[in-house]
């Protein structure tokens, strides 16, 4: 479709929901940029435009099912750009709570900034690190790896480890940051002194020599039971994408530069603006976007609906507006750095 094989992690970071990217199976509806979402068959399920293409792929990350079991982009037709209803805030919260947004398996995947230096000061999850596989580039579940750092003999056998991966360093606030994600989990099975080996249990992106072991963190599956007007006012920037695909589309997640030091909570809720050359910001949302992750000074927010098809990073956003950051926001409709989000619900969640 892309016509560049060297272009699979473009396909890869569009769609959240594969969990590896080696394996895709008969039925899997894919999103490609420019393109739609695609059935494993190479039928076109849904024709991409700005406006259906946050349509393509339903927050929940699976593709509406039709009842005929051939479907081509012959008789999947969608209507023009003109024709077809944007979604509004309510239709997105809707979404949120039919569709369980905060999920344990997602929440555990969730990038964020990482500013606490290790024994050797680096600005790293963790002191031990993957040693290089002489068998497999990318190990997957069941296979083993070898771990060998300071402190990787505190691990007894059994223990279970959270794998990170960072994907680069930026400046915020003024200092160097990692932009990090667990990539995997495992559980020690070998301990031989300076050198563990972990036994895969999950993979959910490529692991890699050098990624980062820290001790399992456990998450749970958060349910809405209802949603609250925010009781502040807060305004905030995007300051990084996380994936490097600029469309907009459900579970693209931003990093933003307020966090717990801000009243920033988990399921705040936020709409995202564009905002001009001139520094004026729109006052029509672009897409919304709610809190996945919050640290002290910054959170992650994953996109849940795309109002309109384009959004930029380093989005600010305000309290009473339904935005989560302050400079802009980048996306897959096209978030810009600069771009303003407000505060506009919370959720309250159990």
């Amino acid at each position: 479709y892309l016509k560049d094989p060297y272009r699979w992690k473009d396909i890869s970071d569009s769609n959240a929901q594969v969990k590896n990217p080696h394996w895709i199976y008969p039925g899997d509806v894919i999103y490609v940029p420019g393109i739609g979402a695609v059935s494993s068959d190479g039928n076109t399920v849904v024709q991409a435009n700005k406006s259906t293409d946050a349509a393509a792929t339903p927050v929940d990350g699976n593709a509406k099912k039709t009842d005929s079991a051939t479907v081509t982009s012959d008789t999947a037709k969608t209507k023009p750009a003109s024709q077809t209803p944007v979604p509004t805030v309510e239709d997105a919260l809707k979404t949120l709570v039919d569709k369980r947004f905060f999920r344990s398996n997602f929440l555990c995947r969730v990038a964020l900034l990482w500013d606490i230096p290790d024994a050797k000061g680096l600005i790293l999850p963790g002191n031990a690190e993957v040693l290089p596989n002489q068998e497999k580039n990318s190990p997957a579940p069941y296979d083993n790896i070898d771990v060998k750092g300071v402190g990787a003999n505190s691990y007894k056998t059994g223990d279970t480890v959270d794998i990170w991966h960072s994907k680069h360093y930026l400046r915020f606030n003024g200092k160097i940051v990692s932009l990090v994600q667990r990539v995997g989990r495992a559980h020690v099975c070998r301990n031989d002194d300076s050198v563990i080996t972990l036994t895969i249990d999950d993979a959910w992106d490529a692991i890699s020599a050098k990624d980062r072991i820290t001790p399992f963190t456990v998450f749970t599956d958060k349910h809405v039971d209802s949603f609250v007007n925010a009781d502040i006012s807060l305004t905030g920037t995007v300051v990084e994408h996380v994936e490097s695909s600029e469309l907009v589309y459900p579970y693209h997640t931003l990093i933003i530069d307020k966090g717990k030091n801000d009243d920033v909570r988990l399921g705040d809720i936020f709409t995202v603006h564009s905002v001009a050359k001139n520094g004026k910001a729109s006052p029509d949302a672009e897409a919304t976007a709610a809190v996945v992750n919050v640290g002290d000074n910054s959170s992650t927010v994953a996109i849940i609906a795309q109002t309109s098809p384009a959004v930029k990073p380093a989005k600010q956003s305000g309290a009473n507006a339904f935005m989560p950051f302050k400079d802009n926001v980048a996306s897959g409709i096209t978030v810009a750095a600069k771009d303003k989000v407000v505060l506009f619900k919370r959720m309250v969640l159990h």
